[in-house]
């Protein structure tokens, strides 16, 4: 009986440890989980950080050169901006300036991609518009103009 008793309390003894090492297992896999799911976290944060820190840059005209932008800006102030303004003021020939057309184009484009102010004038037959180009002085061969 003895035996009997020792035999169970090694068994006892076997099964407790046995058990205690299925927990440590489980333990460590439940680290590994953890440590795994900390180091994407940290990834992904060293991923997505920067992005949404620093967005990328919203490019319109990325292939357009500033010459092909103002060429397009004149137009739309020629022939989109100042009809729709000579619409709302038929009494008068000429804005007083482009920030009167502005409110007719859906942004603001008061200065050419140099950094200068359009230069416009009106008459009868309509607008001009028109920028000093790369050189900035009028009347060159750079000019960029509305009825070019």
């Amino acid at each position: 009986m003895i035996r009997f008793v020792r035999s169970n309390e090694h068994s006892l003894v076997r099964a407790i440890a046995h058990e205690r090492h299925a927990w440590a297992a489980v333990r460590s896999h439940a680290s590994y989980a953890c440590v795994f799911a900390a180091r994407f976290i940290a990834i992904m944060t060293l991923v997505a950080l920067p992005i949404i820190a620093f967005p990328p840059r919203r490019t319109t005209h990325c292939f357009e050169s500033k010459a092909d932008i103002a060429k397009a800006t004149v137009k739309k102030y020629t022939y989109e901006a100042y009809p729709a303004w000579f619409e709302q003021h038929p009494e008068m020939t000429c804005p007083a300036s482009l920030d009167e057309l502005d409110d007719c184009l859906a942004a603001r484009h008061i200065r050419d991609r140099w950094g200068r102010n359009y230069v416009w004038s009106c008459s009868r037959a309509g607008m001009l518009v028109s920028s000093a180009g790369k050189d900035g002085r009028i009347r060159t061969a750079d000019d960029i103009r509305s009825d070019e």
